[in-house]
């Protein structure tokens, strides 16, 4: 009889072959695997990466935030300043509006003032007054050859005798400071600026001497060195002393002048008269006996002697006769001397020139 082969041991060996080899083949891939592998991140490594890339996507977020924060900010700013420039451009735009009517009225100002100006120098002399303007007509500075007699005795400091008295006794210093001499100053220049530029000019100052303030006599009144020369050597003079008209008519007379201009408070307090011949004219008694003492009518005698002795023929006399307490017979006098020779006497406001 045939004897029957086991089925279940045949399949055992097969699976057993089968699995050795599934053993060796895994083996072999196992051996032939890319070096590294065996390093590959876990999941904890990969979760650690994830999270700082996550913290870096956070941190370019922000910065990402930051400049655009910041590009707005900039905007904005430069918003408010393209307001501020155009606030300015408007601002500029006005003050150049106003600063265009404000050189209109100042060319309007200067047009009125130099019409002012002409009308001043040739025929007119402003005066300000206490709110009204005062005019004195027909004051001209003309002439070719213009002689400035100026009194510089004592009383040109103050109008009232005790204040001149006062003063006599102080110091130049407070001399020179007096209001009246300040003024008597002004007048001059106010003269010597309206000299005709083709005129020749001379300044001379009287008390008991007589004294011419340019050498050479006659100065041209287009040199402005020597015009500024007068004015220093005006600044120089000193009120005090008599007066002594006689002795500036000589020395003016001397020289031919066309126009003379007399700048004073009154009638001469001294001459040049023979003392004995003084004493016996009526009412200069009292003076030839006290020098200190002379009477107004004696005043008038020592002016007309010395209108008659030193004569100026053809020329025009000009007075400006300042206030003087005690001297009634002054503008009378002088009023009468201005018209024989076809010129004028004034006698300015307080605040002139």
């Amino acid at each position: 009889m045939r004897r029957q082969v086991s089925g279940f041991s045949i399949a055992f060996i097969d699976i057993m072959c089968c699995g050795l080899g599934a053993l060796v083949f895994l083996f072999i891939l196992i051996k032939d695997a890319p070096k590294g592998l065996e390093n590959s991140p876990t999941d904890s490594d990969l979760l650690e990466e994830i999270t700082e890339l996550e913290e870096k996507k956070r941190s370019l977020f922000s910065r990402g935030q930051d400049m655009l924060n910041q590009e707005t900010s900039q905007k904005n700013r430069t918003n408010e300043i393209a307001k501020e420039i155009q606030s300015l451009d408007q601002q500029i735009a006005r003050n150049e509006r106003e600063l265009k009517s404000l050189q209109k009225r100042i060319e309007a100002k200067n047009r009125i003032a130099d019409s002012v100006s002409n009308k001043v120098k040739t025929d007119k002399v402003k005066l300000s007054g206490t709110g009204e303007e005062e005019y004195l007509i027909g004051l001209k500075v003309e002439g070719k050859k213009i002689a400035i007699l100026l009194d510089t005795s004592s009383s040109m400091t103050n109008e009232k005798l005790i204040d001149i008295l006062k003063t006599k006794s102080s110091s130049n210093r407070e001399k020179v400071s007096a209001a009246k001499w300040r003024r008597t100053q002004r007048i001059v220049l106010w003269l010597l600026a309206r000299l005709p530029k083709a005129s020749q000019y001379q300044v001379i100052s009287y008390n008991d001497k007589a004294k011419v303030l340019q050498p050479g006599f006659w100065s041209s009144a287009a040199d402005s060195a020597a015009l500024r020369m007068t004015q220093l050597e005006l600044k120089k003079l000193v009120p005090l002393g008599p007066t002594n008209f006689e002795k500036a008519l000589r020395v003016a007379a001397k020289q031919k002048p066309t126009d003379i201009y007399v700048i004073t408070d009154g009638l001469p307090t001294q001459g040049e008269m023979n003392e004995k011949l003084l004493g016996s004219i009526s009412g200069c008694n009292s003076f030839y006996k006290n020098k200190n003492i002379i009477s107004g009518q004696c005043r008038v005698e020592l002016f007309s002697h010395a209108v008659r002795k030193h004569s100026l023929p053809g020329a025009r006399i000009n007075v400006i006769l300042l206030p003087l307490e005690g001297d009634p017979f002054a503008a009378p006098e002088y009023v009468d001397w201005a018209r024989s020779t076809r010129g004028m006497l004034i006698s300015p406001a307080g605040t002139w020139p």
